[in-house]
């Protein structure tokens, strides 16, 4: 949640001589709420008030300090008196504006002992200031092209529960384009460049939402920008331009509506449907074309896909922990290719050498142990000889900035969804060339909640533009199942693969751009398809 930490360094030094005594030496070290600066409006923390309790409520400390807006923190020595050598306070912490007003509070206790220094409390805060009422908010304009050198006026309503506007409201306006800043009170400049940009707007109280804007230096954009299909799969394209709907035309390498060798795409509407076999050259422009203006994106068809930029879901938890990998060489052989693969973009070279294990999303396996480090030191050791290190997250950690290292994340039976946000981090993760993998299974034998994985796994394929859900349907649960032959799809994945232990699988169905990599009675348990690049938009898809 935005703002969701404050840090109050408390520590008591001095050593009194018994009960009663005061201590000079408790040491507070209030920080700005992260972020709050970029709140419009005036917002701005210029006084803190700390309220210090001791045992039986009794008052210890009651101070409004002013805090400097040039400052993003302050240390103070702070008298208090004590009962004991040790005592539990409980520690009120309330940011206020010039004139008083709250904006932000928070409360933590801690065991404050004379003579030693303490780690640092954390106590988490709240926004309670003009607009924490806010359950939702709209942004407009939403999803609209603008020609480059414009300048548009954000703007933004805020509602409560009951669906009443709610004034006074503070916002903070973002853009993931460096080309396209925006500044604090929602100007936004056009690109200089033909690019698309996601809007952010969110307020103190965590409320957000999202659009898009794609800069073009013409009448139109299309979106996506760039895509791949394999054969016979169907792409929709959708055209942004201030013209009137349908009056645009749809081309396929010029071709108006394409053919059977390059392809067909709907004349009104976008949906391209590739050809029964790769054309040559095997990269089409799929376009919109006005009288004036066109805008193009390059369509490469390839069977199978290639590697990178992908999203890969097995419904097998079981598929590489230790007893997995003794039995099978298969399956050993299937992490490698996973893991070590080679392709486009600076994530697909051979620099990229770290792993994410996400397994903070209350995955069920977690918890279970299935697993657990100890259930996947052979993994891990297999890794490591590969040159690969591991970052573990066991908590929840919001997707943010990924590092230029990380060349596969794998989600372990993710159960809490992604925000906005992270979905557009992980789409500029693929479009570095990274590779996205969900261990997606059925998590009620794990001792997990089966309909919320099956919905989060769902929400994942969805709005990265694949489908590759998980059911109830289980798959070779009976006994340990070997995929051999037909059963094992070709790809770079599967390459070298000749047999695969599966343990206890949940089916997966499977559409669109997604090529089935491992299956039993036609029934899949591995599937993997291209990532549509598209920023999300808490309008669009």
């Amino acid at each position: 949640m935005l703002l969701a930490l404050s840090v109050t360094t408390c520590s008591l030094r001095d050593e009194p001589s018994g009960p009663g005594v005061i201590a000079q030496g408790l040491a507070v070290a209030p920080l700005l709420p992260p972020n709050f600066s970029r709140f419009a409006g005036g917002l701005g923390v210029d006084r803190v008030r700390l309220v210090i309790h001791g045992q039986g409520n009794r008052l210890l400390l009651d101070n409004v300090i002013p805090f400097s807006p040039f400052s993003n923190s302050m240390t103070l020595q702070l008298p208090v008196q004590l009962t004991a050598a040790a005592e539990s306070l409980t520690v009120d912490l309330t940011y206020q504006d010039q004139v008083g007003t709250p904006l932000y509070v928070g409360q933590q206790s801690f065991q404050a002992r004379a003579g030693t220094s303490q780690q640092p409390p954390q106590i988490p805060i709240s926004y309670v200031g003009p607009g924490q009422n806010v359950y939702y908010i709209t942004i407009g304009p939403s999803d609209s092209l603008v020609t480059v050198g414009d300048t548009i006026q954000m703007s933004f309503t805020a509602y409560d529960t009951s669906f009443q506007v709610v004034p006074n409201v503070y916002v903070s306006w973002q853009t993931d384009d460096p080309g396209a800043p925006i500044d604090a009170n929602g100007r936004l400049p056009g690109s200089s460049r033909r690019s698309v940009a996601v809007i952010y707007a969110e307020t103190p109280n965590g409320s957000a939402t999202s659009t898009r804007m794609y800069f073009s230096p013409g009448q139109i954009a299309i979106s996506p920008d760039v895509a791949e299909a394999i054969p016979g799969a169907t792409t929709y394209f959708y055209a942004y331009s201030d013209l009137p709907f349908g009056s645009y035309n749809w081309t396929v390498n010029g071709i108006p509506g394409g053919n059977a060798t390059v392809g067909t795409i709907d004349p009104v509407y976008g949906y391209y449907t590739a050809p029964a076999a790769a054309p040559t050259p095997a990269t089409v422009q799929v376009c919109a074309t006005t009288g004036t203006d066109s805008s193009c994106a390059p369509v490469l068809v390839s069977f199978p896909p290639t590697p990178g930029g992908d999203i890969a879901t097995f419904s097998d938890t079981y598929l590489f922990t230790n007893a997995a990998l003794a039995a099978q060489p298969g399956n050993r052989t299937l992490l490698t290719r996973l893991i070590g693969f080679s392709g486009a973009g600076a994530r697909g070279g051979a620099g990229a050498k770290t792993i994410i294990f996400d397994r903070g999303r209350n995955s069920a396996c977690l918890a279970s142990g299935v697993c657990a480090d100890s259930a996947l030191t052979s993994l891990t050791n297999a890794l490591a000889s590969a040159g690969y290190s591991i970052l573990r997250r066991d908590t929840l950690i919001p997707y943010r900035n990924i590092s230029a290292s990380v060349k596969t994340i794998v989600v372990w039976n993710p159960s809490v969804y992604l925000a906005d946000k992270e979905m557009n981090e992980l789409k500029r993760f693929a479009r570095g060339g990274g590779r996205l993998v969900v261990i997606a299974d059925d998590t009620t034998s794990l001792g997990g909640s089966l309909n919320n994985t099956l919905n989060v796994v769902s929400d994942f394929g969805y709005r990265l533009g694949t489908t590759q859900s998980p059911s109830y349907t289980d798959v070779a649960c009976v006994a340990p199942t070997t995929l051999t032959g037909p059963d094992i799809q070709s790809h770079q994945i599967t390459t070298g693969v000749t047999s695969v232990l599966i343990f206890c699988g949940s089916q997966l169905f499977t559409g669109g751009n997604s090529l089935p990599l491992l299956t039993t009675a036609q029934q899949i348990v591995a599937a993997v398809s291209k990532i549509d690049l598209t920023p999300q938009s808490s309008y669009g898809d």
